[in-house]
């Protein structure tokens, strides 16, 4: 058998490291999913929202390693969504859902845009990404749900934005009536800026 050279080496311990390293993290989203379920039910039986407004409430949700409080807002804005159209969904189901999706980080990264489209999308719900901030109010203004989502090398959040009433729009999360401009200028200095239309 021939010896390896050293870059063959390096590059069988990179792939050896990273499928490592991936099937850890499936383990602990598929573990994550299921065992906090029950869990998050029980905080959810003893107050359930119809539409979660401020994510500094749900104190007790286990997301991942982390909580909802910290890292939750990819699981809210969904659940928001779909509450906002009748859909009969609880909002532990929607953190069991992004669980299987991955949680970035165990969850300390909170949800992974393409998380959030995968899982609305799977609703049947039509999505579209856009990067030209000084665009959103005019790009957001056709459709019926929009998504906020914003990542710093320090912070990252998602805002739901609706019922454009011809000036402004219903932010969620927080709660607010105010423009996409004024959001991407509060929202600082982040290399992640995107607007995320759904129908």
């Amino acid at each position: 058998m021939k010896k390896l050279k050293v870059w063959q080496k390096v590059i069988v311990a990179f792939v050896i490291f990273f499928a490592s390293i991936t099937i850890i993290n499936f383990c602990f989203n598929v573990s994550f999913a299921y065992g906090q379920y029950g869990h998050n039910t029980e905080q959810w039986n003893n107050k359930s929202y119809k539409l979660i407004t401020n994510q500094d409430e749900l104190t007790n949700y286990k997301y991942g390693f982390g909580n909802v409080v910290d890292n939750g807002c990819g699981s809210i804005v969904i659940y928001n969504i779909l509450s906002l159209d009748g859909k009969d969904v609880s909002f532990p189901e929607v953190i069991k859902k992004v669980s299987l999706n991955g949680l970035p980080l165990f969850g300390y990264l909170g949800t992974f845009p393409h998380t959030v489209i995968s899982i609305l999308n799977s609703f049947g719900y039509k999505t579209s990404v856009f990067f030209d901030t000084q665009n959103f109010d005019e790009i957001a203004q056709n459709h019926k749900y929009n998504i906020y989502c914003y990542i710093s090398t320090t912070y990252g959040h998602y805002e739901l934005a609706y019922d454009f009433n011809g000036t402004d729009y219903q932010f969620v999360n927080p709660t607010l009536r105010t423009t996409f401009a004024n959001e991407v200028k509060n929202s600082g200095n982040c290399f992640f800026k995107a607007l995320i239309t759904i129908d």
